[in-house]
């Protein structure tokens, strides 16, 4: 595996503006190309050993080209001179064959919101490393759970990506970025019976290498993660106040915000949130927003996948519905503003809406009183959201303990939760002052005043 990084930015952005330049010759009368050059690595763990390395190239290229309201599709994997003339063609070949789309405006133009500059996303000793580094990091991971229980059965994987793309429309949006990612995940088993078998996980990301993070204390939380959950009960059918931890919350509440104030389910009138606006969704201490601009975070970014500037977006303020996120598409017919949004799952898919890097402000309680005056309850270590386009939660527990008088008794299992986001959104009761600020974002914890239990 090489381990050289090799910029390609400047040759991806000639590329762009030839198939640009061909399209409308051909007859597309608004296109976007985007094209990205990259890599994932990957080194994989398995019984406490490095079971292989992997490396695959995520380059590629994809185009959107529309004859009027109809779209044509294609994408390729190899970017060179022939391939894009080809995918191109293919491309506004299929647009002229393709049914009118009644929902389509227009691609977005450039846009009057200037880009904001956002820091350490790049981080050249990712692009450059060496594979030996990720199964040092890996072998690291090991031996601090090996050192914690010697039971301990690790599984893994570490990752380290480098993308750089640029995307580019008929309508004069000329975009480009760079990415790095590092990541490890540590997941530990240690059976002691076949009905009872601890299992605990940590991991960390980041755009930019910090040398001082210890991967050993990682390994060795994910254990210690897995010893708490030896002895899990069925917990107390009922009703009954939930306490999220900081992880927990942020996923939560991502989870229900973010399907709630998706532009493309709310102009599909699958989100519950469709009429909300201005309305009280939450608790009046609820305050909630997305910001694609902090640095080195791990969704932050200064354009989206359609190369519209990313902007900071208030969705819940005192429990009002303030904002939805959209993308091109969805704004134009929702009759809204754009706010840079769009996501992709490839570059072979249509853009559509994400939150970017999802914030929760503080409360004003103490966390350790929060769990010490649950005098009955449900402490999660991990989140739980709805289906998408239901407000309804279902989840079964995997990470939960079982509170008595302030203190954990039993850890969970064969145990359900369920309610509803706004049984949810309207039932805090509290979150702490004190926030978890990791991966570019930040959460506190959060006490639901009653969920449904499901055990005995």
């Amino acid at each position: 595996m090489a381990s050289t990084h090799n910029s390609k930015l400047g040759a991806l952005h000639n590329f762009v503006e030839k198939g640009i330049e061909l399209g409308e010759k051909l007859g597309s009368t608004q296109m976007e190309i985007i094209i990205q050059n990259g890599f994932n690595r990957a080194v994989e763990l398995k019984n406490n050993s490095i079971q292989g390395a992997q490396q695959q190239s995520t380059s590629g290229i994809g185009v959107r080209a529309y004859i009027n309201n109809k779209l044509g599709i294609a994408s390729a994997t190899m970017i060179n001179d022939d391939t894009v003339e080809e995918i191109v063609k293919t491309a506004v070949k299929l647009a002229k064959l393709a049914p009118e789309d009644s929902d389509f405006s227009s691609l977005p133009g450039v846009s009057t919101r200037k880009p904001t500059l956002v820091k350490n996303l790049f981080d050249i000793k990712i692009a450059e490393m060496d594979p030996s580094m990720m199964i040092e990091t890996a072998n690291t991971m090991v031996n601090g759970a090996l050192n914690r229980d010697e039971r301990a059965n690790t599984h893994g994987r570490v990752t380290s990506n480098f993308t750089e793309f640029v995307v580019a429309n008929s309508l004069g949006i000329v975009a480009d970025e760079r990415y790095t990612t590092f990541s490890a995940f540590s997941s530990v088993s240690i059976p002691v019976a076949s009905d009872n078998v601890g299992f605990g996980y940590d991991f960390n990301v980041c755009r930019m290498l910090d040398d001082s993070y210890d991967y050993y204390k990682l390994g060795h939380k994910s254990a210690d993660k897995a010893i708490k959950l030896l002895g899990a009960k069925v917990a107390p059918t009922g009703e009954l106040p939930v306490l999220f931890d900081e992880r927990s919350t942020s996923n939560t509440l991502e989870s229900i915000v973010g399907n709630g104030v998706d532009g493309f389910a709310v102009m599909s009138k699958t989100s519950y949130f469709s009429d909300k606006i201005g309305e009280n969704v939450g608790i009046d201490g609820l305050k909630v927003w997305d910001d694609p601009h902090v640095n080195n975070g791990m969704g932050a970014r200064a354009f989206d996948a359609e190369g519209v500037p990313t902007t900071k977006i208030s969705l819940i303020e005192n429990g009002v519905l303030k904002s939805f996120v959209t993308d091109s598409y969805t704004a134009n017919k929702l009759g809204v503003d754009n706010t840079g949004s769009a996501g992709r799952g490839g570059i072979a898919s249509k853009p559509k809406p994400s939150l970017s890097q999802f914030q929760i402000d503080a409360g004003t309680d103490s966390k350790d009183a929060m769990l010490a005056d649950l005098k009955e309850g449900i402490y999660m270590e991990e989140g739980i959201g709805p289906s998408r386009g239901s407000p309804n939660i279902s989840a079964q527990i995997n990470r939960g303990f079982y509170v008595k008088d302030g203190e954990i008794q039993y850890p969970l299992k064969n145990t359900m939760l369920a309610s509803d986001v706004f049984s949810v959104l309207k039932g805090i009761e509290s979150l702490s002052r004190e926030l978890k600020v990791e991966f570019g974002s930040q959460s506190p914890m959060m006490l639901v005043d009653k969920m449904t239990v499901s055990g005995k």
